[in-house]
């Protein structure tokens, strides 16, 4: 995923470069920057949001379901097709390392067992 968050950085800053809205170096990098570091940031910024809201859920697997799926929806959303034009796939990829890292602790006992079985079964439809 890294590998196509990269491709992905790369492909909005020539699009730029073609389109005309960027033609000196300095903004060159500094949309660089803000793809490849501010999607990162953005994944991080919902990851600790949605680690607290999943935090107070408890006794509910369906709005703990609910949390993580328009958590991740609403991460590629702002990231993708807001005034932020980050990159959406690096979002993401940081997203789910946070989530698998500090927010998985934070779920109820009782819902993450129905928490991964739907999570398993949209990989596996994806």
């Amino acid at each position: 995923m890294l590998n196509d968050g990269t491709a992905m950085v790369f492909f909005m800053l020539f699009m730029d470069l073609a389109k005309g809205n960027t033609s000196s170096v300095v903004g060159v990098l500094g949309n660089f920057v803000r793809v490849s570091l501010g999607g990162p940031l953005l994944g991080l910024l919902i990851g600790a949001i949605m680690s607290y809201w999943i935090k107070r859920i408890i006794r509910d697997s369906v709005l703990s379901i609910n949390a993580t799926f328009v958590g991740a929806f609403l991460c590629f959303y702002i990231a993708e097709f807001t005034w932020v034009k980050v990159s959406g796939i690096l979002a993401i990829v940081t997203l789910g390392l946070y989530m698998s890292a500090v927010g998985k602790r934070k779920i109820y006992p009782e819902s993450e067992h129905d928490l991964h079985s739907v999570w398993s079964y949209i990989q596996y439809s994806c």
